[in-house]
This record gives structure tokens, C-alpha cells and sequence, in this order.
């Protein structure tokens, strides 16, 4: 986890990581937490995905290692509605992909 005061550069520095990973062959999947703000649903509609944003994580095969990056998680508050993304870090553990 990385905090800091706005404008520092975090989201930088993590997209910066996130190049280096991709380019070793690791799977990287960026997504800013405003996309996942609220419920399950209304992110499946953001990302204009059909299936919950873990069921895709978990058929997502790859050779190794995914890094599943979440930017401005802080902006959630993790609210009543945010709640499901403790579901998918949870449903993420043991799987081939880090948060």
C-alpha cells in the first residue's frame, strides 16, 4: 500500500512499477478506484465488463505471477456500497494474483 499526500506522485511511481512488471512478462491490470466506487455492478458497467471484476481475475490465465494495481483506493472511503472490493481481495488470496 502506498499513501501520500495528493500530487506527490504515487500514481507515477505505481504506473512506473506496473511498466517494469508488464515488460517481465507479468500480468498488470491497473484500474483507478473511481471505477470501482460504488457496488459490484456499477463497476462491472464502468469497465464494460459482463462477469464480476473477480470471476474475471480468476479465469484470467496466464504463465505466472498478476498484479492486480488499485489507484486512489482512499477516494472509496470503502462505503457501504465499495464493501465488495474487501470480497475481492479476499476471493483473490491464494490465487496467482498480488493487490
Amino acid at each position: 500500500m502506498l499513501v501520500g499526500t495528493a500530487g506527490v506522485g504515487k500514481t507515477g511511481l505505481v504506473l512506473q512499477a506496473a511498466h517494469l512488471l508488464a515488460e517481465a512478462g507479468e500480468d498488470v491490470l491497473f484500474l483507478p478506484a473511481d471505477a470501482l466506487a460504488g457496488k459490484a455492478a456499477d463497476a462491472r458497467g464502468e469497465l464494460g465488463i459482463g462477469a464480476g471484476v473477480l470471476e474475471v481475475l480468476l479465469a484470467w490465465r496466464g504463465p505466472g505471477r498478476g498484479t492486480l494495481i488499485i489507484d486512489g483506493l482512499d477516494i472509496t472511503k470503502l462505503s457501504e456500497p465499495s464493501r465488495w472490493l474487501l470480497e475481492l481481495v479476499r476471493g483473490l488470496a491464494g490465487s496467482r494474483w498480488r493487490i
